[in-house]
């Protein structure tokens, strides 16, 4: 069992970025590696990072003069859905697509999105997330400018903080999100690990002050006037990153019911299991429809980011169901998706916010 992931909406350009990353991932990250990965042993996230900036994909959504980024989004979410079905950290690819198109829709003069697609062209970027791993809550605000003495005060997790060159911060001045692009040496000396619950990301907690008047602060610091309805529609990347994390469950949970046997017959051909794997295809379908297609819609996106939690959830926890016993052992992949699927659904917006943006809409 198989499922497709280049779908008819991209042209030929966008399925050849597609397949590229596909290569590159059964090539340099599969099963081996994640599984190194998740043992703490990063040597493999750096290989990748190193291969991924060869291809040029880390500067999508900035090639575009234009500024109609939105026309890639819909590759930035095959992308994000690959990302899923391999569990590459997610500091490396999705939360730097996400990072990338905020400062693409927020830098519209040409010569600095010139300048930005040479830098993210060779550089990774993640942002600086709130405790509760939101993107922006100006009730909670990770990152405030303090106009007396120009400094910023960040308190706040990073992730994948070791592979990223480069942190966006949304900072808080007077009311007004502003976003400031750091190097991630100057946000280094006050990170100290957390456990994470994602076994194949990492997580720094950054607490410390930061003088905009030095070289710590980038050249970049812009005001971003629509940054909630930009971050709103960037989450449907993580909806994909579900939609990935589940697809890769269903065919791991197949493939395992067509070898195991008991009473002398494929576990597979019993009525009961069939119909609970057609009810989890189901779903799934019903997640990819939003996700990959009409990514473009403000409101399609925060549908898929609401439901994509709930869908990944209920698949993982079927998959180490229909496992048997193996489905609880640390030496079966199913606990790895489930934690990213968990990640997933409440990293940048949760799906309670998504479905408060909903209502708003409707």
């Amino acid at each position: 069992m198989r499922f497709r992931v280049i779908e008819p909406e991209l042209n030929e350009e966008d399925t050849l970025s597609v397949r590229t990353f596909e290569s590159l991932l059964g090539r340099s990250y599969g099963r081996t590696q994640m599984r190194v990965v998740a043992d703490s042993n990063r040597s493999a996230v750096s290989a990748l990072k190193a291969e991924l900036v060869n291809t040029g994909l880390t500067s999508l959504f900035l090639m575009d003069e234009e500024g109609n980024d939105g026309s890639k989004m819909v590759v930035a979410a095959c992308l994000s859905q690959l990302s899923g079905r391999h569990l590459v950290p997610l500091g490396l690819l999705t939360l730097h697509l996400i990072s990338s198109y905020l400062l693409s829709k927020s830098i519209r003069e040409p010569l600095k999105r010139v300048e930005l697609i040479e830098e993210l062209g060779v550089k990774v970027v993640t942002p600086l997330l709130n405790n509760r791993l939101q993107l922006v809550d100006k009730g909670s605000p990770q990152a405030s400018l303090s106009p007396a003495d120009g400094k910023v005060s960040v308190n706040g997790l990073v992730l994948d903080l070791d592979v990223s060159d480069l942190v966006l911060l949304p900072v808080l001045d007077d009311g007004v999100t502003r976003l400031f692009l750091i190097e991630s040496s100057s946000i280094r000396r006050f990170a100290t690990p957390v456990q994470f619950i994602d076994l194949t990301s990492t997580c720094q907690m950054v607490r410390g002050e930061l003088d905009v008047k030095t070289d710590e602060i980038a050249r970049y610091y812009v005001k971003s006037d629509q940054i909630l309805e930009d971050v709103a529609h960037s989450s449907i990347l993580l909806a994909a990153e579900a939609l990935g994390c589940a697809e890769r469950l269903l065919e791991m949970t197949v493939e395992h019911l067509m070898v195991r046997e008991t009473f002398g017959k494929k576990v597979a051909s019993y009525q009961a299991i069939k119909h609970r794997c057609s009810d989890l295809l189901v779903r799934i379908e019903e997640l990819r429809a939003t996700v990959l297609y009409n990514s473009n819609s403000k409101l399609r996106c925060l549908v898929s980011k609401a439901l994509a939690g709930e869908v990944v959830t209920h698949v993982a926890l079927e998959a180490i169901q229909l496992h048997g016993g193996v489905g609880f052992t640390w030496d079966n992949d199913t606990h790895l998706y489930l934690r990213r699927g968990k990640v997933c659904d409440n990293l940048v917006i949760d799906s309670r916010h998504a479905r408060e943006l909903l209502s708003r809409i409707l």
